[in-house]
């Protein structure tokens, strides 16, 4: 990722200048809601205890990406891993959206995932 990317790509981050991409690697993109249907519950709680938000919120497997852990995925946006999933094995993300019609709509994508590291 060039600088100029990577500064536009982390503007929402309170310093860019301190935060830089870290390993990267495919990823397979899908969308979830608070609803029953894709969570069973519908708190809109997340595994780390946040309340879910959008465009913030993704689901991860903990083994692959870390809990509170800042993740760029190419194309779409930079997201914070607060949830998991029972379907959200290995290199699979899942959005958090504000409703099921817009988590259908999103559908499956592949991308590339970057893990966002402070700079040393």
């Amino acid at each position: 990722m060039h600088k100029n990317q990577q500064a536009a790509t982390y503007a929402w981050l309170d310093n860019r200048e301190s935060y830089r991409a870290g390993r990267s690697f495919p990823v397979e993109v899908t969308a979830y809601c608070p609803c029953s249907l894709c969570c069973g519950k519908s708190d809109g709680i997340t595994s780390s205890g946040n309340r879910a938000r959008v465009n913030r919120t993704i689901a991860v497997d903990p083994e692959v990406i870390p809990l509170g852990s800042i993740v760029y995925l190419e194309g779409i946006g930079t997201f914070i891993a607060e949830d998991t999933g029972g379907a959200i094995k290995g290199k699979r993300i899942d959005l958090f959206m504000e409703s099921h019609n817009r988590a259908l709509a999103f559908g499956i994508k592949r991308t590339k995932a970057y893990l966002v590291q402070e700079k040393i």
